[in-house]
């Protein structure tokens, strides 16, 4: 203890850590009474060890309840990702099948104005959209599962049979009022 007393004094009773790992141990007790000196032998850093051990054991309800977390926002990232195809299939079948009925429309009724055409583009427009909120809506909750996927697959049907016969087209005589 007098050996470590005087090195401190000269240290200028900076910190000074000593680790005995000696057994039976070299360093003598009264040394961890000194100044600044912090003495560690095998049965402090056991008991170091162990409480390590006993935080980190305590903080695994913590740990898996964030990994659970991030597992649930990877597999909605996942499960968003698989749907995006699928939702732009649906716009794209929607988007097909209005065009297809606004060039019958069209066909059918050569005079309609350029406002008139607007208009009723803007209509196709917006009734397409509110069709298909739902329906998105309904692919994302519902995710991949068979029902939605079934659903999808039968607006595309829907969609290829409409643009594909066109066997009655409208007339725009009783229709539209010039």
């Amino acid at each position: 203890a007098e050996r470590i007393a005087q090195a401190q004094k000269r240290r200028r009773n900076e910190l000074l850590f000593l680790i005995d790992l000696a057994v039976p141990r070299n360093v003598e007790a009264q040394v961890e009474k000194l100044n600044g000196v912090y003495v560690y032998d095998v049965d402090a850093l056991g008991k170091i060890v162990a409480d390590n051990k006993e935080y980190r054991v305590s903080q695994m309800p913590l740990c898996e309840k964030i990994l659970d977390h991030e597992i649930d926002m990877f597999e909605q990232w996942l499960g968003e990702s698989r749907l995006g195809p699928l939702i732009e299939q649906i716009y794209s079948d929607a988007k097909r099948l209005r065009n297809a009925e606004l060039d019958s429309i069209f066909a059918s009724c050569p005079d309609f104005t350029s406002q008139q055409r607007d208009a009723v583009t803007l209509l196709a427009d917006r009734l397409t959209g509110k069709f298909m909120h739902p329906c998105v809506t309904t692919v994302r909750t519902c995710r991949l599962s068979r029902p939605t996927t079934v659903l999808v697959d039968e607006l595309h049907q829907v969609a290829e049979r409409s643009v594909v016969s066109r066997k009655k087209k409208p007339s725009c005589k009783n229709a539209v009022r010039k």
